[in-house]
């Protein structure tokens, strides 16, 4: 008999609880634990055109996005598990992992209620993500996370790192010494998630950045010799570029790693 964890939680949307239990195999074999984490900041609720000339936001592709990978992982699979983690300067787990397809699409495209729309902490949603594994034991887990996001991390938790409004180029200095702490915080949480034998693909838009802003994006999630089987990376112009081959290599990245109960 394998060892399992039981995961009983309750999950929040539209205002609504429902109370699931999910029993997680306590091997490495023997199921897959994913968290989607995504950004779900001010600068998500930007219009974009497609290249179709329809108009929508790009909160609205990272929905479908979302969709996309759910439905991924989990056709022809019972031993996959999948939860969400959304932030902003918040940061909060909107489903633990279920393989529950219908709690997880309603939880996607739901509503996301945050005080803090505009700064993004990727630290502390990477944290979330990390707390959240039924199983976080390195030997015996399978581990994956699923970041999406559209640009800079702009906040760390840590209050003496705030950005202000910068006009004299003393304010400008001072905020990009920030951004560097910043930086240097967020790469120290992912390379801890790596150390863990976690799974971390990263999909950043970055086609409206400026060189100076995809830099350190690089440094902060593609600079990881030492763990690079556990790290993928992948910018992209726009988050509509987010393709249906991206989504299958993390499927099969996910898949390939378990042996499939259907």
């Amino acid at each position: 008999c394998v060892p399992t964890f039981i995961i009983l939680s309750i999950h929040l949307y539209h205002k609504l609880s429902y109370l699931s239990i999910c029993y997680i195999e306590l091997s490495k074999k023997g199921c897959a634990q994913v968290y989607l984490v995504l950004d779900c900041s001010v600068s998500m609720e930007e219009e974009i055109t497609l290249s179709d000339g329809t108009t929508t936001t790009k909160m609205q592709v990272e929905r479908q996005i979302a969709t996309n990978i759910v439905n991924s992982l989990l056709d022809g699979t019972k031993n996959v598990y999948v939860g969400l983690v959304v932030f902003t300067g918040e940061v909060y787990r909107k489903t633990s992992l279920t393989n529950d397809r219908n709690l997880l699409l309603n939880a996607i495209n739901g509503n996301i209620e945050f005080n803090d729309y505009y700064y993004t902490n990727i630290k502390a949603a990477l944290e979330k993500a990390y707390d959240s594994y039924a199983n976080n034991i390195k030997e015996t887990s399978n581990r994956y996370m699923f970041l999406l996001s559209d640009g800079l991390p702009t906040s760390d938790g840590d209050e003496s790192h705030t950005l202000y409004t910068a006009i004299t180029q003393e304010e400008i200095d001072e905020n990009n010494r920030k951004l560097q702490l910043i930086a240097d915080n967020t790469k120290n949480t992912a390379q801890a998630i790596l150390r863990e034998d976690i799974k971390l693909y990263s999909v950043f838009a970055m086609g409206d950045s400026d060189e100076s802003d995809k830099e350190l994006i690089n440094y902060i999630f593609n600079d990881f010799q030492e763990y690079s089987e556990n790290n993928t990376f992948r910018e992209v112009d726009t988050i509509e570029n987010v393709t249906k081959e991206l989504i299958e290599e993390f499927t099969k990245y996910v898949k390939d790693s378990i042996e499939i109960t259907s």
